[in-house]
């Protein structure tokens, strides 16, 4: 090979080692052929061999899902949005691309760069495929062997247009985007409507993003893997691959506090960043963490735990408060209600149990009375709304058929953002005012504990927002006669 090369000239070497690196290199030596000043740095590398794998698995027939969560400008985009598709269709120029970003002329401007490279003299060295002369427009155009590629805004319309390889680079524009839960549901339903309905038999996903929060379309597609999973149904696996702006642990590349890309983000101007967008914004999009612990509202070195057998041997006021949906929470299909128990013992010491249930109507009367008996409720507070003004009437009769008569009072909260009402509980934890119950070890505050991890920006708030109505409802038991248990018509109050 030494000998072939010393033989000809110094274009015709270069030719020779792109065609080498054409037929038998791999993705990352692709990158630094076709952009001789390409910096690739070691995640670089990482990512260039998982997208390889990935594309092999692909040609083999398997389905291949990965999401590659990194800092802005760190060059994923230009790896996996731009070089990865031409490296693809140079190697196979049938194959149909998709990429998709949160608006048409982002996507686009994708769609160019990537036809730009495919049109380098370095390519065309590299590889025999060219584009179409009728078909080159900037966000859609095709190979002379039927495969291209196709940029899309996410939401648009897809129609007569499929994939073998989808990628949805950075779905949202802003903060303003994200934090909107119609936005974010209406991203969620394009992609499991339209997207994933274009995939042309096995095919590739890539997701590329900063992860601007928890409830994100990532941790949406995330979340309802792990939910199919766990009920026994078909589900696709994701690989993830995530890379912090600064380490929060040693790894083989970086001692903690160590900066990812030290020649471009410093530490000095990574920390000088966290100054200014605050430690929310940088968490989320450096350290793609939406909710760490340092700017958590709800700290887990608060939570304290009790068994349940333990607080049921004290004297304890006993009440119940329920957050019902309402009508916003049907539209976003958040159909969720929270329930959280309360035990006040003689100390003003609040046990929790806090969780949340999907419940009929028929469900949550149920519910009522079955915990009424079962942990000897003394009074049930239910926020008035009006799906609570429609079930009223169930229960008063279920409480005749029944002969069971709970107490149940209607919470009205004045127009108290629910923001405030669960905010209301930090200094209450901070004192170590609460005790979450376990019943044989079993944690029963897991979907509370969830909620506040993530709050203000969790998806769902319904048992964070039962546990602050507790505020409303909750009463030190100073007499004996709120001990009393409660079993007769003249118990039934609203």
């Amino acid at each position: 090979m030494i000998n072939k090369l010393n033989s000809l000239s110094k274009q015709e070497q270069d030719e020779l080692i792109l065609r080498e690196v054409a037929e038998n290199g791999t993705f990352a030596e692709y990158c630094i052929a076709i952009d001789r000043t390409y910096d690739m740095e070691w995640f670089h590398a990482e990512i260039a061999k998982k997208l390889e794998r990935g594309y092999k698995r692909l040609m083999n027939g398997e389905d291949v899902r990965m999401m590659i969560f990194m800092p802005p400008r760190h060059g994923k985009s230009d790896m996996a949005t731009q070089k990865f598709p031409s490296w693809v269709l140079g190697k196979h120029p049938e194959l149909p691309i998709m990429v998709s970003s949160y608006s048409d002329e982002l996507a686009t401007d994708f769609g160019q760069r990537t036809r730009d490279i495919m049109q380098q003299p370095e390519y065309n060295v590299m590889f025999n495929t060219t584009l179409r002369a009728d078909a080159k427009a900037k966000g859609k155009w095709q190979t002379d062997k039927g495969g291209g590629y196709t940029a899309v805004g996410v939401g648009g319309a897809l129609t007569g247009r499929g994939f073998k390889i989808g990628i949805i680079d950075d779905p949202f524009k802003n903060r303003e985007e994200a934090d909107s839960a119609v936005v974010r549901e209406s991203r969620h339903k394009w992609y499991q409507s339209t997207f994933s309905t274009r995939e042309e038999g096995n095919s590739m996903v890539v997701f590329i993003l900063t992860r601007w929060h928890d409830d994100d379309l990532a941790g949406r597609v995330l979340k309802d893997a792990a939910e199919a999973k766990s009920e026994g149904e078909a589900y696709d696996e994701w690989e993830v691959i995530e890379y912090k702006a600064i380490a929060t642990e040693d790894d083989e590349h970086r001692k903690e506090g160590e900066a990812l890309w030290s020649n471009k983000f410093s530490i000095e101007k990574l920390l000088k960043k966290k100054t200014e967008m605050g430690t929310y914004e940088f968490s989320a999009l450096y350290q793609q963490n939406p909710i760490d612990e340092e700017n958590r509202k709800f700290k887990e070195a608060w939570y304290q735990y009790k068994e349940l057998s333990d607080v049921e041997n004290l004297e304890t006021f006993n009440v119940m408060t329920i957050d019902p949906r309402g009508k916003d929470d049907i539209k976003l299909g958040n159909d969720f209600v929270g329930i959280t128990i309360n035990f006040v013992d003689l100390q003003g010491k609040w046990h929790f149990i806090s969780y949340k249930a999907k419940l009929s109507a028929t469900g949550i009367i149920d519910m009522m009375f079955n915990n009424w008996q079962r942990y000897r409720l003394h009074k049930i507070c239910i926020e008035d709304n009006q799906f609570t003004q429609a079930l009223k009437h169930s229960w008063e009769e279920q409480s005749r058929i029944r002969g069971i008569y709970p107490y149940v009072e209607l919470l009205k909260h004045g127009g108290t953002q629910k923001e405030l009402r669960i905010e209301a509980l930090v200094p209450r934890y901070e004192r170590g005012g609460i005790f979450h119950l376990k019943v044989n070890g079993e944690n029963q505050c897991k979907d509370l504990e969830e909620e506040l991890k993530l709050f203000p920006k969790a998806a769902n708030d319904d048992t964070s927002d039962s546990a602050g109505y507790q505020e409303m409802a909750a009463v030190r038991p100073t007499d004996r006669s709120t001990l009393e248990y409660s079993g007769n018509p003249s118990a039934l109050i609203y």
